[in-house]
């Protein structure tokens, strides 16, 4: 099986052109690509199949048995035709041994990947985007008719405590510094985001290209002091245009539309602030107040206002977070486990406790 690549046929890789033009048997399933019209031009017999992904499987493994060896030619890269998993799958069934030559890949050709905004796809994004195509290959190849059972089970619902798992999990590992346990886990979570593509893809909701170009739409759409012609004077500047822009992309009746209500205490007031900045509002508060704020509490005690006046203070703490830069959440996270770690290395003074 021979990939043709992104078009010009001075593109074909020099093992691609010795196999078109080795004499062997030659297949392909369409004429509307320049290297099979190079191939026309130059009168290389070949065999026109209809492009038919369940059909060509059979029909290659037929031309196998009557020719010896058979040369398949398609359009772009072998892993990217639809019809790669029934040939080999029926390949391997008729004990016919398959060789893959790839091509030249598009990402290669240009020096830019977006000409729009001078996105460069330097060496990391080109191996990124052939490995992301591998992955999405491998849980196709799961989720078939004939892959992991426990795979093939799974739903989005049945899959939502995995993503919060692996979630926590590479939080955790960025608590810790652990950078290779960092790597495993963001392959993880990664994993769970392609793993509800192909479910999605199945159904014909949506498919894992679908997220990466929304993704990469709204980072271009919500950074025009990068792709566009605002000027920003700092990150706060920032967030407000993101916000902005969100809220009017989103089409939102109100701000508080689109806040998750099952948020964490401080992520909800974190989010809560992000969207006021976002409508150019200024925090009606001042950081320095806490201190204003914790004595009240310890002067209240136990009294009917405590309850308030804490609330009022934690939200007054997130706002020196926001102010800082900082992440409340994750902050006290790492407070919480220090302190557990220190406690946990000292004897306990209670026999009845571990």
């Amino acid at each position: 099986m021979v990939g043709l690549g992104p078009g010009p046929a001075d593109l074909m890789t020099l093992k691609g052109w010795e196999l078109l033009a080795s004499g062997k048997h030659l297949v392909v399933n369409t004429t509307d690509h320049k290297v099979l019209q190079a191939i026309l031009a130059r009168g290389f017999h070949f065999e026109l199949v209809p492009a038919d992904p369940e059909k060509i499987a059979p029909h290659l493994i037929e031309a196998v048995e009557g020719h010896g060896e058979v040369v398949y030619a398609c359009p772009g890269q072998v892993f990217e035709s639809p019809e790669v998993i029934s040939i080999t799958r029926l390949a391997a069934e008729r004990g016919v041994a398959v060789e893959v030559v790839p091509a030249v890949s598009d990402w290669e050709l240009v020096t830019a990947a977006d000409s729009a905004t001078a996105a460069h796809s330097g060496p990391q994004a080109i191996r990124a985007g052939s490995a992301f195509t591998r992955l999405v290959s491998v849980m196709a190849r799961l989720r078939a008719p004939d892959g992991c059972p426990w795979d093939r089970e799974q739903t989005h619902a049945s899959l939502a405590i995995h993503l919060l798992e692996e979630a926590h999990e590479t939080l955790d590992a960025i608590d810790r510094g652990d950078m290779r346990d960092l790597e495993e886990e963001l392959g993880d979570l990664l994993l769970q985001i392609v793993f509800h593509a192909e479910i999605a893809d199945e159904s014909d909701d949506f498919e894992a290209a679908d997220v990466v170009d929304g993704l990469v739409n709204k980072l271009i759409h919500r950074h025009p002091h990068i792709f566009g012609d605002v000027d920003v004077s700092s990150s706060q500047d920032v967030v407000v245009n993101w916000e902005a822009l969100k809220h009017e992309q989103k089409e939102r009746a109100s701000i508080a539309e689109g806040i998750p209500s099952g948020l964490p205490a401080l992520l909800f007031a974190n989010k809560v602030q992000r969207r006021i900045a976002g409508q150019s509002r200024e925090f009606d508060l001042d950081p320095s107040q806490t201190l204003t704020l914790a004595a009240r509490l310890v002067e209240d005690g136990k009294g009917e206002s405590s309850e308030e006046i804490l609330g009022e203070l934690l939200y007054h703490v997130v706002a020196v977070a926001q102010s800082m830069g900082l992440d409340p959440e994750g902050s006290l996270r790492k407070e919480a486990a220090r302190r557990l770690r220190r406690a946990a290395s000292k004897p306990s003074s209670n026999p009845a406790v571990p």
